[in-house]
């Protein structure tokens, strides 16, 4: 007599779903995926990485002619001396912010070295206040006219408040080159 094959079992005449049940969920999770990538996506992203790349092209341009005062827009940088009262001028602008300033110094014309036509004008700030009235500070400061060039800012915080220290230049056409 003949050994009779037996009846797959189960297990056996199932296993090809694994497979198809194993590549639809692989399916689904790159569907998802993608959806979600497309979701993040900020709003007119491309056109404000141009406008970023634009605005970086301008700012290697003025590098590229530091020490040419010409270079820079008018409001940029002041013509002759910095004007005695642009602490108290600043002072004022903070003010309006609602943030309390500790200390706003302005120091001496630093001459840029021979053939640079800009004189710089350290600037210091401490400030204490809250995390929106820094905000709105550093806004202020970055209108300011002639321009504060920032070279160090920190904003610490305090728990119910933060403190905010600032240094910085202001740049004036060199009485030399005048």
């Amino acid at each position: 007599m003949e050994p009779s094959n037996p009846p797959p079992s189960a297990a056996r005449r199932w296993s090809f779903a694994l497979p198809l049940t194993a590549w639809a969920v692989m399916a689904a999770v790159v569907a998802v995926t993608l959806l979600l990538f497309e979701l993040g996506r900020a709003p007119r992203s491309d056109q404000r990485l141009a406008d970023v790349e634009q605005s970086l092209a301008t700012a290697a341009r003025q590098t590229a002619a530091a020490g040419q005062a010409g270079a820079r827009p008018a409001p940029t940088v002041c013509a002759g001396v910095l004007y005695p009262g642009y602490r108290d001028q600043l002072n004022r602008s903070l003010a309006t912010s609602g943030i309390e300033v500790v200390d706003l110094s302005v120091g001496g014309a630093t001459g840029g070295g021979e053939g640079v036509p800009l004189d710089a004008y350290p600037v210091r700030l401490i400030a204490r206040g809250s995390y929106v009235s820094a905000i709105s500070a550093l806004s202020i400061l970055a209108r300011a006219q002639p321009s504060l060039i920032v070279d160090h800012v920190a904003l610490r915080n305090q728990t119910s408040s933060v403190n905010l220290m600032l240094e910085g230049r202001v740049f004036c056409r060199s009485r030399k080159s005048s």
